[in-house]
């Protein structure tokens, strides 16, 4: 038989189980809002749409242009000697829009750069700012360099080696901009830093040839000494990346 000072008991213990797992659920001051999150939209996402549109244009010239084999021929002028460098021009729309197209995939490759090597928390400026300070730099900075082969050349009354220079200049630009379209859009689109850095190659080999294709046309005037030749490459080349380079430091990026 149940003793009366048992049932109590058993209350108890029932009201210690309520309390335990009842109570949090029903004295609860708010409910909790559960508010989803939507995926933001990645930087990368209108790169690709720019890189996309690029080759779809590029596709459709392909197609309309009369002599389709324009760019082979100059990637094969750009590695004969320096003699057999002809300043045959494939076409204005055909190299404005290649040059266009290596401006603009060179100035992602770089925001790509940054954004890889750089924290993003350490940058000081947006993304926006970012986009149109490093398309302008590199702008004025490959503007420079023709125009600096051309003042050259009236300086020194060498025109012709200069305009074979600037043609030798945009048509390695061409065929960079060309080759480091697809690169970059497979790297967008996989994140493999295997082709991020065949595009650093690309670009390596690309200023290579110039380099030695500038010493070579110099060469074949006997004006120039080779300690002339490496200090035109740097006023050319190697000074004004340096200032690039010290710009981007004290810009923050």
């Amino acid at each position: 038989m149940i003793s009366g000072e048992e049932i109590p008991q058993t209350q108890t213990v029932t009201d210690n189980i309520q309390e335990t797992f009842l109570q949090p659920v029903s004295t609860r001051s708010s409910p909790i809002e559960i508010t989803p999150l939507l995926k933001a939209a990645s930087s990368y996402e209108w790169m690709t749409t720019t890189l996309l549109l690029l080759m779809a244009i590029m596709v459709v010239l392909w197609f309309v242009m009369p002599k389709r084999q324009s760019l082979f021929q100059q990637i094969k002028q750009s590695l004969k000697s320096p003699s057999e460098i002809t300043l045959r021009i494939p076409g204005f729309l055909f190299s404005v829009f290649f040059y266009l197209n290596y401006l603009v995939v060179v100035v992602l490759f770089i925001i790509i750069s940054i954004e890889k090597f750089v924290h993003p928390e350490t940058s000081t400026i947006s993304l926006s700012q970012l986009i149109v300070l490093t398309s302008l730099a590199f702008v004025v900075y490959s503007l420079y360099k023709l125009a600096f082969i051309a003042v050259a050349g009236f300086l020194f009354n060498t025109r012709t080696l200069a305009m074979q220079q600037i043609r030798l200049y945009i048509n390695l630009d061409n065929i960079s901009g060309f080759l480091l379209l697809p690169v970059l859009l497979v790297f967008l689109s996989t994140q493999s830093t295997y082709f991020f850095y065949f595009g650093v190659l690309i670009i390596l080999i690309a200023n290579a040839i110039k380099w030695f294709q500038t010493i070579a046309l110099g060469k074949s005037v006997s004006m120039f000494k080779l300690y002339h030749l490496i200090i035109y490459l740097c006023t050319l080349e190697i000074i004004p990346f340096i200032l690039l380079i010290k710009l981007i430091k004290n810009l923050g990026i």
